[in-house]
C-alpha cells in the first residue's frame, strides 16, 4: 500500500513540474532579455591580406605598386558572434584626417560601406575590407604641418545597439603617396541627348522649364568629374537662364535641370543648350522649345450641332550628340500640325477602361538647409489610378545636387498603394543665403506628376551646436514619417519585415540621441557619426519598405508593436509534454490498481458470505461457528470499504 502512495504522490509532484516548465516555454519568449552590445577589438590596415593568418601589415601606401589598403575589423558580442553577422553588420569608411578634424574623401563618398565577414569562434569575429587608392589621389605623408592622413573608420551593429570607433579611439590613420605619370594623349569623346517632355515643349512666360539630360562618356575610361553648363538662349540669341555643376561621371548619368522664363519674356523659339567640359575639350547638344503668350478664348453655344477643331499628333524629337573638340549638337525637325474644322453632331465618348495616374501623397513644398549640407527628404508616391504602375522613380531638379535616391526605382505599384522614396540633396558650399525654386517629379512608364518646390538655404550660426540640433531635429521627424508610413504601407502584423524595419527606425532613434548628447558635450563629430549612422539605418528602412508589396489597407492610428511569440516545440515544451504524460500514466495506474484490489476484496466477501450460508444449513454444530464468521465477515467488509477509499 506504500507503493500505491509513493507512486501518487510522483505522480502529482511530475504533473507539477510540466505545468512550471509549460508556463516558463510560453513565458520565456515574451521576456526581453538585456542585448549585449557588440564592441570593437582592433582595426589595421594591411598591404598584404590573404586571411587573417597571413597579412602584411602597413601604415603606408605608395602609387602604382602598393595602393591597395586592406583593413581587417576585429569585434567581439557577448552574445555570441553570429548576433553581428545574421542581425547586424560591420561597415567601414574612409575620410581625409588633418590631426584635429576631419572631411569627406570625396571619392570615397559620404556612406559607410560593408564589411565581409571573414570568421567566427565563440563571441569574436573578424572582418575585412579592402579599397583601391587612385594614382592621383591626394598625397598626404603624415609629416605635413599640421600631418595629414586618410583615416579609417568603423561603425558595428547587432541590430539593436551600434557602436562607433571614434567612441572606441580605434579608428586607424594611413598614408599615401599619389604617382602621376605622363598621361598619353587620349580622344575625349561624350555623347549628350536631351529629352523635352511634352508638357514643357511649349510653355508661358514666367513658368519653370526642365528636361531630361543623357550623358555618356565613351572615352577615356574610368571616374570623372565633368563641368555641365546648362543655358537658355531666347531668339534674340540672348541668355535668359544659366547654371552650371561639376559631376563625377564613369560611364552615363542623367540629369533634371530646372531653369526659368522671366515673366517678361519674349514669345518665340528658344533654345536649350547643354555643354560638357572635361580636359580643355568640350561636347554640347541643343533641343527647342516655344513660348508662347497665354491665348484668350471666346466661347460660343449652338442647340444641336458644335464646331470641333482637330489638331493632327504632332511629333517632335530633340536628340543631339556632341563629340570632342567642340563638336557640333543636332535636333530633330518639327512637323506642323494639321488643322481641319467640321460641323458635327455633338457626341460624347466612354473613358478609357485604364486609367493610369500617380501623384504626390505627401512632399515638402518648402525645405530649409544651410548651404554644405547633405538634405533628405522624403517624398510619398500613391498610384491613383487603376492599373499598376512599372519602374518608378523620382527627380529633383534645380541649383542642388542630388547624391542619390532610396531606392533608386521601385519595379511596380499598384493601384491604391504607396511608395517612400529618400532623395539626398547635397546644399552646395558655395550656395548663397536666398531662396531658390526646384522642381520635383514622378517618372513612371505610365505617367508622371510634377510639383515645385521651394529650397531655403540659410546662413550657418557661428555657433555649430545650434547647427547641428537642427539637424538632428530633422533626421528625428524623417524617421517619424518613415515609421508612420511603415504602419499604413499595409504590412500585417505577421510579417516578417515588420519588426526588421521598426527595429531598424528605433536604431535610428537610439543613434539620434547619442547624437545630441555628443552635441551637450560638445563632442562634434562624434554627433556627427551618430547623426550619419541613424540616416544609414532610415535609408535602409526604407529599402526593406519598398521591397515589400505593399495592399491598400484603411489606414489606422494605432501603432502595431510587434512581440515574441514561440514560433517552433522548443526542450521546455518537449519537457514539460513527456513529464506530463508520465504523471497522468502514474496516476491513472493508481486508481486502476485501487479499483482492481477493490474489487477482489469484495469478491472474497461474497464467497465467505455463501460459504457461512452453506455450513449453516449443514447443521446446527455450525452456528457457533457461523455467528463467529459473520462477525468477522462485518468487520473485513468495514476494512475492505476503508481500504477502497
Amino acid at each position: 500500500m506504500m507503493v500505491i502512495k509513493s507512486r501518487k504522490a510522483l505522480a502529482w509532484a511530475l504533473l507539477v513540474l510540466s505545468l512550471t516548465l509549460s508556463v516558463n516555454a510560453v513565458l520565456e519568449p515574451l521576456v526581453e532579455v538585456a542585448n549585449a552590445g557588440p564592441q570593437i577589438i582592433s582595426v589595421s590596415t594591411y598591404s598584404l591580406y590573404l586571411d587573417s593568418a597571413n597579412n602584411v601589415p602597413a601604415t603606408s601606401f605608395i602609387a602604382p605598386d602598393k595602393k591597395t589598403v586592406y583593413v581587417q575589423i576585429k569585434v567581439r558580442d557577448n552574445n555570441g558572434f553570429s548576433d553581428v553577422v545574421l542581425r547586424g553588420n560591420v561597415a567601414v569608411k574612409i575620410v581625409l584626417w588633418n590631426g584635429t578634424g576631419e572631411s569627406d574623401y570625396g571619392r570615397f563618398g559620404s556612406s559607410y560601406l560593408n564589411a565581409s565577414f571573414e570568421s567566427g569562434s565563440g563571441i569574436d569575429a573578424i572582418y575585412r575590407f579592402s579599397y583601391m587608392m587612385d594614382n592621383y589621389d591626394e598625397t598626404r605623408l603624415g609629416t605635413e604641418a599640421p600631418p595629414l592622413f586618410y583615416r579609417v573608420k568603423v561603425e558595428v551593429s547587432d541590430g539593436t545597439d551600434n557602436v562607433s570607433s571614434n567612441l572606441t579611439a580605434n579608428n586607424v590613420d594611413y598614408t599615401y603617396q599619389c604617382y602621376i605619370p605622363p598621361r598619353p594623349p587620349v580622344q575625349v569623346l561624350f555623347d549628350v541627348s536631351i529629352d523635352i517632355p511634352a508638357n514643357k515643349k511649349t510653355i508661358p512666360p514666367g513658368e519653370s522649364f526642365y528636361a531630361v539630360v543623357a550623358i555618356t562618356k565613351m572615352s577615356p575610361a574610368g571616374l570623372d568629374d565633368i563641368q555641365i553648363d546648362y543655358n537658355i538662349i531666347d531668339p534674340l540669341n540672348r541668355t535668359a537662364d544659366h547654371f552650371s555643376e561639376m559631376v563625377a561621371i564613369n560611364t552615363t548619368i542623367y540629369r533634371v535641370p530646372v531653369l526659368y522664363l522671366a515673366n517678361s519674356s519674349m514669345p518665340g523659339r528658344y533654345t536649350f543648350r547643354v555643354s560638357v567640359s572635361y580636359l580643355g575639350t568640350q561636347a554640347w547638344s541643343e533641343a527647342f522649345f516655344d513660348v508662347v503668350l497665354p491665348a484668350t478664348t471666346t466661347s460660343s453655344s449652338t442647340t444641336l450641332y458644335t464646331t470641333t477643331t482637330q489638331i493632327s499628333n504632332v511629333t517632335t524629337t530633340t536628340r543631339g550628340g556632341g563629340s570632342s573638340g567642340g563638336g557640333g549638337g543636332s535636333h530633330g525637325t518639327t512637323q506642323e500640325p494639321t488643322v481641319t474644322q467640321a460641323t458635327t453632331p455633338v457626341t460624347t465618348t466612354q473613358p478609357p477602361a485604364s486609367n493610369p495616374e500617380v501623384s504626390f501623397y505627401k512632399y515638402p513644398p518648402e525645405v530649409q538647409a544651410f548651404s554644405g549640407d547633405t538634405k533628405p527628404i522624403m517624398i510619398v508616391v500613391e498610384n491613383t489610378g487603376n492599373v499598376p504602375l512599372s519602374d518608378v522613380t523620382v527627380f529633383l531638379g534645380g541649383a542642388l545636387n542630388v547624391e542619390k535616391v532610396i531606392p533608386e526605382s521601385i519595379e511596380s505599384i499598384e493601384p491604391g498603394a504607396r511608395a517612400v522614396f529618400i532623395i539626398d540633396t547635397k546644399i552646395p558650399d558655395n550656395l548663397a543665403p536666398a531662396d531658390y525654386n526646384a522642381v520635383v517629379k514622378i517618372i513612371s512608364q505610365d505617367a508622371i506628376d510634377e510639383r515645385g518646390m521651394k529650397f531655403v538655404v540659410l546662413a550657418r550660426p557661428v555657433e555649430t551646436s545650434k547647427a547641428l540640433n537642427v539637424q538632428a531635429d530633422e533626421l528625428t521627424k524623417l524617421a517619424d514619417d518613415v515609421w508612420s508610413e511603415a504602419i499604413k504601407s499595409g504590412l500585417g502584423k505577421d510579417d516578417a519585415n515588420m519588426e526588421e524595419i521598426f527595429a531598424l527606425l528605433q536604431s535610428s532613434k537610439d543613434l539620434i540621441g547619442k547624437a545630441r548628447e555628443d552635441i551637450s558635450g560638445r563632442k562634434y563629430d562624434s554627433s556627427k557619426d551618430n547623426m550619419n549612422a541613424a540616416k544609414a539605418a532610415i535609408e535602409k528602412s526604407v529599402l526593406k519598405l519598398s521591397a515589400v508589396k505593399a495592399q491598400k489597407e484603411p489606414e489606422t492610428n494605432t501603432i502595431f508593436v510587434p512581440i515574441k511569440t514561440p514560433s517552433e516545440i522548443t526542450p521546455e515544451w518537449t519537457a514539460a509534454t513527456v513529464i506530463a504524460i508520465t504523471a497522468l500514466t502514474l496516476l491513472g495506474t493508481d486508481l486502476f490498481l485501487k479499483r482492481r484490489k477493490g474489487k477482489r476484496l469484495e469478491e472474497l466477501y461474497d464467497l465467505r458470505l455463501t460459504k457461512d450460508k452453506i455450513f449453516g444449513h449443514m447443521g446446527q454444530g455450525h452456528k457457533t461457528s457461523v455467528a463467529g464468521s459473520a462477525h468477522d465477515n462485518k468487520e473485513t467488509l468495514s476494512a475492505i470499504k476503508e481500504k477502497i477509499k
